[in-house]
């Protein structure tokens, strides 16, 4: 029986190691053009909130998964409730504004393909006089910054990105802000971990999120800004468990 050489040996580690470099080369190419790195504009959200202009929201993702690397895109569902002051419930009704348009996921892709529906029909009552409203959702997600330049040892955030939709609520009119009630140790449930990935966490981000278009509105530069949450899952590559 003929042993094969040393080189016999080494080519399938070669032609792996060449693979994989050539793959990061293309990735690299592909998600560094200017048009990759357009940030949307934001600004810190307000330290001080005034309750009856606060709308306090709270978040369980019960799934994260069909991660696309390439076209920057996930699936995930779960649960959001909203909880609002009488001043908002009053421009909901002055404004005829649907409950299920109080806030919008700004990062959700392929609506036809989602869901956003109503837990409950009508809002309820709480203790506390705040106007209660849950919803359940799934959908798939976009994420702009994914930067696939150090593939395969890379970090990931997968962010649920929700604002206020009203353009009454804008903080040019009515100044609605988003605040999140929730923590960073119950917003993510059990079905948030995939192959090739570990979690490390996650995060409550808010901010003032600024619009470069006018939609079609003159004497104006912006369509305005609007409070905004970004709920995070965080996650690292776990080259060990991608092996097996």
């Amino acid at each position: 029986m003929i042993e094969p050489s040393n080189n016999q040996k080494l080519r399938p580690w070669l032609r792996l190691i060449f693979g994989v470099a050539a793959t990061c080369l293309v990735l690299a190419l592909a998600f560094n053009s200017p048009a990759a790195f357009s940030k949307p504009i934001l600004k810190e959200a307000p330290v001080n909130y005034i309750p009856k202009q606060t709308i306090d929201i709270g978040i369980h993702i019960k799934n994260i998964s069909n991660l696309s690397l390439k076209d920057k895109e996930f699936s995930a569902d779960g649960w959001f409730w909203l909880k609002w002051p009488e001043h908002v419930q009053e421009l909901i009704k002055a404004n005829n504004i649907d409950l299920l348009e109080i806030v919008e996921f700004v990062n959700l892709v392929k609506p036809w393909d989602s869901q956003i529906e109503l837990d409950g029909s009508e809002p309820t009552l709480t203790s506390q006089g705040k106007y209660f409203q849950g919803y359940r959702f799934s959908g798939q997600f976009y994420q702009e910054d994914i930067d696939l330049r150090r593939f395969p040892f890379q970090s990931i955030s997968l962010p649920l990105t929700i604002e206020t939709r009203p353009a009454s609520f804008s903080m040019e009119s009515e100044a609605i802000t988003l605040r999140s009630e929730v923590d960073t140790k119950t917003i993510l449930g059990d079905y948030i971990n995939f192959n090739g990935y570990k979690l490390m966490g996650s995060s409550i981000n808010p901010n003032i999120h600024t619009y470069r278009t006018t939609f079609g509105e003159e004497n104006t530069e912006s369509g305005g800004n609007y409070s905004m949450i970004n709920f995070v899952a965080n996650y690292k590559t776990d080259t060990a468990s991608a092996i097996y």
